[in-house]
Parts: C-alpha cells; structure tokens; sequence
C-alpha cells in the first residue's frame, strides 16, 4: 500500500522498508533502509528490489540494487514456471 513499515533487519539494528505497486502494474516495489550499529559506529544499507512478473504470468524477474558500507552493488533473479 506504499505505506513505510519498521522491522528487525539483524541484531542491534533497525529498519524501515516500503512497497508499493509498480507504475505499470506488472509488479511491485521494495526498498528498504536499515542501520546496523557495530563496534566502530552505525552502518547505514538500502535496498531496492523491482519484482515483476510477465504477460503470460510464467517468469517472474527480481532485480536489486544495494548500498551498503562495502560499495554499491547489483543483482537480477530469474524464474520461470515449468
């Protein structure tokens, strides 16, 4: 519903994540902040997932992107229906 939500990330940190509805309507949308506090200080990550899935409903694509302290990075998952 687009609505940002707390949660529990890992041990002694904490989070905000928030989904909505793709502009196109084939997916949805995540993002997700969180700091996690460790011995030299808060270390700040974000998230960003785009999950859609296809016309004909048999592949669903997860691509993320993260920053995070050790750099930036990024991902795309792939699953088709047998």
């Amino acid at each position: 519903d687009g609505k940002e939500t707390q949660f529990k990330p890992a041990v002694q940190s904490t989070g905000k994540r928030t989904s909505s509805w793709s502009m196109d309507g084939k997916g949805f949308d995540v993002i997700e902040e969180s700091t996690i506090e460790r011995g030299n200080g808060p270390e700040n990550f974000k998230v960003t997932r785009h999950w859609r899935l296809s016309d004909d409903g048999n592949t669903l694509t997860i691509e993320m992107s993260f920053n995070e302290p050790g750099g930036p990075g990024k991902s795309k998952r792939i699953f088709v229906k047998k």
